[in-house]
């Protein structure tokens, strides 16, 4: 009897309309209208990617933070929707299993936010509770599908979503993401790239890949390369290169424009200023935000692809709440420390204070642990490149980069 993979390198189209047929009956049967008005509503966005085994293979899927219309990161009740992306490569049957175990992990956090915003649960102890409501949740999935069928997990979690006062609405989007959502993210993701060593590294070391290989692409013209080569050195067309693939996997798209003669310049485009029109066809904004066509040949690459799209998605999605959670979690800590408790309640602070130390030093291990996890050891086998020469100068780090990920009035209103 053959082994079934647990992760398939090219997905068919038969595989990914099974995929979307599952994932749609399952957003069907755990949906629930509420005609009363009296439960919360629960929203959750599902689509299908593929991250081009950047990641690890085990990954199965990811939430995507949600992004204010600043570009700072919200929480769930101020975003309306949880977005969840699948990973296409994953058997089917993974796939399902995934998707409901998520489920019922949300609703399970939900319950935890709501106690310890009522006090009945302690913040310093939320990591071992969360821990716990995952564990449980994730066991009454498993327990569910060994007694019945999948339909019938689904059409439980839609019990217990109403039974804690909620009501579930998840619909299946193809694509995940659409352009205007992309380009808000893109200031959050570079930050991520510029704070976490961890991930630079290995974003470094594919971008490193541009200085032993030549730069090519199906949808740019042989004569476009050659007049371009002809106009700069080697090392200028490897350091492009590295530019351009950091925009993909950092960005969810990278742009590299070629001219239509040997007097034009080769040069790229910001992601988040570029936009689709027909095959081979961009537009670029300029300063006032006017588009105009990309006159030439454009070299386009992704990070993340997603099914039912031209545009990708950062490989850094995944790793976009491990940063922002350290980084609320060092606000919270200074932010407690600065504050004058009223009298007679500083040795109660003091102990607050202590816990949240303790908090953010248990989350900070556990982080790295996350993100190498997540990592995988596809880039382990790659060499370190020099930053300083892999790009051109004074871009080892991305510009563009957010201040902050969230705004200090979401720190303040939900710390975590």
């Amino acid at each position: 009897m053959a082994v079934e993979p647990h992760y398939l390198p090219i997905v068919t189209r038969e595989h990914l309309d099974a995929a979307s047929a599952a994932m749609r009956k399952i957003a069907a049967l755990v949906s629930s209208v509420d005609h009363s008005g009296e439960r919360s509503i629960l929203r959750v966005r599902v689509g299908l990617v593929d991250h081009g085994a950047f990641l690890s293979l085990d990954l199965r899927s990811f939430a995507m933070m949600a992004v204010d219309p600043e570009g700072s990161l919200t929480d769930v009740a101020h975003s309306g929707e949880v977005v969840l992306a699948m990973v296409a490569n994953k058997p089917i049957s993974v796939q399902i299993t995934t998707l409901l175990q998520f489920l019922a992990t949300f609703l399970a956090r939900q319950r935890l936010s709501s106690e310890v915003r009522a006090g009945a649960s302690d913040i310093g102890d939320i990591d071992a509770l969360a821990l716990t409501a995952d564990e449980s949740a994730t066991g009454q999935v498993q327990d569910d599908l060994r007694v019945g069928d999948w339909d019938q997990a689904a059409r439980r979690i839609a019990d217990r979503a109403r039974n804690d006062g909620f009501a579930l609405e998840v619909r299946f989007a193809e694509p995940l993401l659409d352009k205007a959502e992309i380009d808000l993210r893109v200031p959050l993701l570079r930050r991520v790239y510029n704070t976490q060593p961890a991930i630079r590294t290995a974003i470094d070391r594919v971008a490193g890949v541009s200085q032993t290989l030549h730069l090519v692409g199906d949808d740019v013209p042989p004569e476009a390369f050659r007049q371009t080569q002809a106009l700069v050195d080697i090392g200028s067309m490897q350091r492009f290169t590295a530019h351009v693939m950091r925009d993909a996997f950092v960005c969810g798209n990278g742009y590299l424009a070629f001219g239509q003669d040997a007097g034009s310049p080769m040069r790229l485009l910001r992601p988040e200023f570029v936009r689709h029109v027909g095959p081979g066809k961009y537009e670029e904004a300029d300063e006032k935000g006017d588009f105009r066509p990309v006159v030439g040949h454009v070299l386009h690459q992704t990070g993340t692809r997603q099914v039912g799209s031209e545009y990708g998605v950062s490989v850094l999605e995944p790793f976009l709440q491990i940063a922002a959670t350290n980084e609320t979690l060092d606000y919270v800590v200074q932010d407690g420390a600065l504050n004058n408790p009223p009298p007679g309640w500083e040795d109660e602070a003091s102990r607050w204070l202590s816990k949240v130390i303790d908090l953010r030093e248990r989350t900070f291990s556990q982080s790295a642990e996350r993100i190498a996890a997540t990592l995988g050891g596809a880039t382990s086998s790659l060499r370190d490149p020099d930053s300083e020469t892999l790009y051109f100068p004074g871009l080892a780090r991305m510009d563009g980069a957010a201040d902050t990920f969230r705004s200090a009035e979401t720190m303040r209103r939900n710390p975590l």
